[in-house]
Formats: C-alpha cells, sequence, structure tokens
C-alpha cells in the first residue's frame, strides 16, 4: 500500500446546495436530522437500522448549553457524528466539514509535499515524486529510503502511522549507501489524475489511471487516448491507488476494452428505491448528475451497459490492483476478470468499498457542511458483490526491496513478461 494523503472519491456529488442555512448552530435538530437521514436513505434498510438509528438519536453532549462558542460545538457535534456513522461499518458514509467537502471535489490539497511512500519489510521508501511538488523540487527520487523525520514523532513501530505527504521538515534519506538531508513542505498541490500513456517497450503501453473523476473523461480525449493505445501489441492498466470516482468514466473505460456491444458490465441495486415492479434502468453516456439521481429514484436497478460504438482495444491487456484501488475502478478490475479470460488482473486484492455515495447539504449544521450517505450496491453479471470483500487478483505481486532502491517497479517488471 502506497502511503500518501488519500482522499475518497465518491461516485455521486450531492443532489444541490441550498441557497440558505443556518446562521446558528442548533445540537439537537442537527442530531435528529442526520440520523433520520441516514435512517431513511442507507442502502441497508430501516429494519437492519433500527438498533442504529434508536442510539444515533442519544445526544453524546450533555451540556450542550455551557458552550457559547457555536464552532466549537459543531466541530464537537461533527466529531460525534463520525464516530456514530463509523459503527455502521459501511463505506461511502461520512459527514465532511467545508474544507473536507472543497479537497474531495477539487482534487486540490491544502498540504502536500509530493511524496509517494511504500512501506517494504519494515523500510521507507520514496515510490513516486509529484511533478510541481517541494518533492521534485529538492530533488528526491525513487527507490530514496526515509531514514530519518526530526520533525515528526518515531514511535516503537518505527514510521508507521506517520503521513509522509503532509509532513513538513527536515528528512533524512539514504540513496545507496550515501545518506543525504533535505528539508521538504506540504503546500497546496493541484495533482492531476488525468489518464497517462507512456511507452514501456516498443510494443507495450502504461496506461496510469490515477482517478476515474468526470472530467478527465470527457468522450473526445478519450477517444484519442484509445487511438494511441491501439498501436501497442500489449498495455498495461495501472489502477494503483485509484480510489474511484464516476460510473459514466468507469463505463466508458472499460467500454474500450470490453469490446462486444450489448454487454453488460453489472449494475447498481438500490433497495431502498422504486417498486420491483418498476423497469430497470440503463446508464447512459455522459448522463448529468440529476438525470443520474432520478434514475436510481425510479428504477429498483440501475444497468451499466458498454457505451455503443465506443473505439475498443483488442490486444493483451493486464490490470494492476492494490489495497489503494478502490470504489469505480474494483469496477473496472472485476469486469475485466470476468469477462476477458485471457487478460491479467495482477497486484493484491482492494479496498472492498464499492457502494454509490450520495451527497447531500447539511444547511442545518453550516454552510458547506454535506454528508455523503451509501444508497446503492454493486452487483457484477455474476453476482458479485465488491463491498466489503474486494477483488482478488489471479496472481499475487510483491515488491522487490532491491530493486526499488535502483528505481525500479518489480511489479511493473514483472507486468511486462
Amino acid at each position: 500500500m502506497i502511503l500518501a494523503n488519500l482522499v475518497l472519491v465518491f461516485s455521486f456529488k450531492l443532489i444541490s446546495r441550498p441557497d440558505t442555512v443556518a446562521t446558528t448552530f442548533d445540537y439537537k435538530k442537527s442530531l435528529s436530522t442526520v440520523c433520520l437521514l441516514v435512517y431513511q436513505k442507507h442502502y441497508l434498510g430501516r429494519e437492519k437500522l433500527a438498533a442504529w438509528y434508536k442510539d444515533c438519536l442519544k445526544p453524546r453532549l450533555k451540556d450542550q448549553h455551557l458552550f457559547s462558542d457555536a464552532t466549537n460545538l459543531r466541530d464537537l457535534f461533527v466529531e460525534e457524528m463520525k464516530g456514530k456513522l463509523a459503527a455502521l461499518n459501511t463505506s461511502h458514509l461520512e459527514i465532511y466539514t467545508p474544507q473536507e467537502d472543497e479537497l474531495t471535489w477539487s482534487g486540490q490539497s491544502s498540504g502536500d509535499n509530493g511524496l509517494r511512500v511504500l512501506p517494504i519489510n519494515g523500510r521507507f521508501f520514496v515510490f513516486k515524486v509529484l511533478p510541481d511538488s517541494t518533492a521534485a523540487e529538492n530533488g528526491f527520487r525513487v527507490g530514496d529510503q526515509i531514514v530519518g523525520l526530526p520533525n515528526a514523532f518515531e514511535g516503537a513501530m518505527g514510521f508507521e502511522g506517520v503521513e509522509f505527504s503532509k509532513y513538513s521538515g527536515s528528512i533524512e534519506i539514504l540513496r545507496g549507501t550515501t545518506k543525504l538531508h533535505f528539508k521538504i513542505e506540504a503546500l497546496p498541490l493541484k495533482v492531476d489524475s488525468s489518464p497517462a500513456l507512456s511507452q514501456l517497450k516498443p510494443d507495450i503501453g502504461w496506461l496510469q489511471i490515477s482517478s476515474f473523476r468526470k472530467e478527465y473523461f470527457i468522450k473526445s480525449d478519450w477517444q484519442s487516448l484509445v487511438d494511441s493505445i491501439n498501436k501497442y501489441q500489449s498495455v498495461i492498466v495501472d489502477l494503483r491507488g485509484n480510489l474511484g470516482g464516476d460510473f459514466g468514466a468507469v463505463v466508458r473505460a472499460l467500454s474500450s476494452f470490453v469490446c462486444a456491444d450489448l454487454e453488460s458490465f453489472g449494475e447498481l441495486v438500490k433497495p431502498n428505491g422504486a417498486s420491483t415492479s418498476d423497469p430497470d434502468a440503463i446508464l447512459e453516456e455522459d448522463l448529468s448528475e440529476d438525470a443520474f439521481y432520478s434514475l436510481l429514484v425510479g428504477s429498483p436497478k440501475v444497468v451499466l451497459m458498454r457505451f455503443a460504438g465506443t473505439p475498443c482495444y483488442k490486444g493483451r491487456l493486464t490490470v494492476l490492483i492494490d489495497g489503494d484501488s478502490a470504489s469505480v475502478s474494483e469496477i473496472f478490475a472485476a469486469t475485466v476478470a470476468e469477462k476477458l479470460p485471457d487478460a491479467r488482473v495482477w497486484g493484491t486484492r482492494t479496498r472492498g468499498d464499492m457502494l454509490l455515495g450520495v451527497w447531500y447539504p447539511l444547511e442545518y449544521v453550516g454552510r458547506g457542511y454535506t454528508i455523503s450517505i451509501p444508497e446503492a450496491v454493486y452487483r457484477s453479471d455474476d453476482g458479485f458483490q465488491i463491498e466489503g470483500r474486494g477483488v482478488t487478483p489471479e496472481r499475487e505481486l510483491f515488491y522487490s526491496e532491491e530493486k526499488l532502491r535502483h528505481g525500479i517497479d518489480s511489479w511493473l517488471e514483472a507486468a511486462t513478461e
């Protein structure tokens, strides 16, 4: 697992933002309203949530009248709700502050030094250096071993728990047999997570898909990329660290590798939605968010079908996944494994966070506060449910410490075999 400032990109943006918000914070009203919203919308259904709902309504802050500062009371309420939501142990269920909401949807970190660090055998190595970051400016290289962080607490487990991408201060690294000292700072950083194609060998392409955010999968841009992919006999689709994104984006990507028209990529089932007597819906290309939500409300299932007419790659395909591959990236991996018997899905088991989260504004809590509630579950054509299970690779891969010290990604090396 690559250690970074991970922000889970959910599948469906909140429906609307209200024009009016509460000017004062009402603890009891906020508590009852948020608990009720989850109780009504969560895909598990009211029967399974009855005991949780009863407990959720019990205030933890008994003396809220003692708080003269509404901001402090609001912060305590958010922390209380985070704990109560965590008790349900489902993905895509989270309450967000305005800063967290903006970070998730903008793709910009308020503090990121550009280091992506990989633990191997209890030691920590630089695995990636993001461009335009302070790590890049200070000359960090892939394969550098981090051996000292004077400005961070080093406990009995070494650097376990350190958020390397947020670290500011001095760093001591080992490069080969030479110890070097750098200073680094976590600054606002816009990370470009658009799909990137590069050549590993004359006949092998490497397609890094770091995110399935909607803006990275504009139809014309994606088709141009597929045209470039088609010049390679073999392509590696790298989903390591891809935390998800948009359903339409992943269907567009899959449509370029699973080539048969009228092919289904699974379905979204909303247990608390329409009657089972209503017809199923099909996710159409370039559907707006409001139209997508209307499908969820009006249909018991939304089927993910291949977008007809999409240019398709027919060469050898390898997909790389890891424990930070989550949400719709897991749909990509599971569908390739299910539909393309000659394709290879290698790496380590994915996170198992595959529910459809719908974001709602919490105007009664304060401006910019939101909540994501999982309202639908994904099932593959074979009935496989990713949530809580993840996608298991056909072949498990392990990183080589020796090779990484020389800047070599052993997973990528194996995939070129």
